[in-house]
């Protein structure tokens, strides 16, 4: 095998992962489709890595290719359908490690290099404090493009992004730590169901009120106790963060979601609950535009965290 395409398939265990898949199913069909589908994302990988553009990026961060459906698109074939595209929204759902946010910043450096009179605003709800840190290298124009800062959920300059506070920290160690207790199965359809009671009962309630009455709900059966602890655990673990992002929700304007050349990167993780509210954050988008007409004609970048895990678990 070409070394360089040994290498590119480790950077890309997604594209080796289906293409493992296709051979234990045996399908012929498929394992054609895979071996099309990685030649061509190298090919476009290659090109990309001889693009000028590349070359501004500091040299430890990677540049990977980003999934559309079945498909992979290079970060310039990208650029080239956002500036043409009259109306509409490109999906960045590339698997996770893929090299998303990266791309999203190419994209993002490349339109304000075209269009240096444009604002772009970044909106980040990260989920890993690591990628919060490496957004900070979209500052081509300081205070043309914002950060929407994790932690106080408020638009900032990016000049005057600050570290992510202790307390995140914590947060996410506490929700690492939930997680490695375990969650099986059973317990995602015990908060479903929760989720359906009280929400039933409580149509104007929140997350933060959800998380609170199950706290203090009382259980007879012994299994639903131990999935409830567990659950609490999780979810009381990403409260501080789950309240900002509804703070955030509530006090920014519909108009900022769909404002020209706006880029929101969002975590579709395998928290059921960060899905959710990622899905809230793109209806909201959606009724926004349907709303009022003039704004269709706006042009979106969503980055999907983790699409795969997303979806299994929304």
């Amino acid at each position: 095998m070409n070394p360089e395409l040994e290498q590119f398939l480790q950077d890309n265990p997604g594209l080796f992962k289906k293409l493992m898949i296709s051979q234990l199913l045996g399908s012929q069909e498929l394992m054609a489709h895979s071996y099309q589908t990685i030649l061509k994302a190298f090919e476009e990988h290659v090109a990309l890595m001889e693009h000028p553009f590349h070359q501004e990026l500091p040299p430890d961060y990677a540049i990977g290719d980003i999934a559309i459906g079945l498909y992979t698109l290079s970060p310039e074939i990208l650029i080239k359908l956002f500036l043409e595209k009259q109306s509409g929204h490109i999906v960045n759902a590339a698997a996770t490690g893929a090299g998303k946010t990266v791309s999203t910043l190419i994209i993002l450096d490349q339109i304000q290099k075209l269009y240096p009179t444009t604002p772009i605003r970044y909106l980040v709800f990260a989920s890993k404090i690591r990628c919060e840190q490496r957004n900070l290298i979209v500052n081509n124009q300081p205070g043309t493009a914002y950060y929407l800062d994790k932690t106080s959920l408020a638009i900032h300059p990016f000049t005057h992004i600050q570290n992510v506070e202790p307390k995140i920290v914590y947060s996410d160690l506490a929700r690492v730590t939930a997680t490695e207790t375990g969650l099986m199965a059973g317990g995602q359809l015990y908060l479903q169901k929760n989720i359906f009671d009280y929400t039933s009962k409580n149509p104007d309630a929140n997350f933060i009120e959800f998380v609170q009455w199950l706290s203090r709900k009382k259980e007879s059966s012994y299994d639903y106790k131990g999935y409830r602890d567990r659950l609490v655990i999780r979810l009381e673990s990403i409260l501080l963060e789950i309240e900002e992002i509804f703070n955030c929700y509530r006090g920014i304007e519909d108009h900022v979601y769909v404002e020209e050349n706006l880029v929101v990167e969002i975590p579709c993780s395998s928290s059921f609950i960060m899905s959710l509210v990622s899905g809230i954050v793109l209806l909201r988008m959606f009724r926004f535009k349907a709303a009022n007409p003039e704004y269709l004609r706006y042009k979106n970048i969503i980055v999907l965290e983790d699409i795969q895990l997303g979806l299994r678990d929304g």
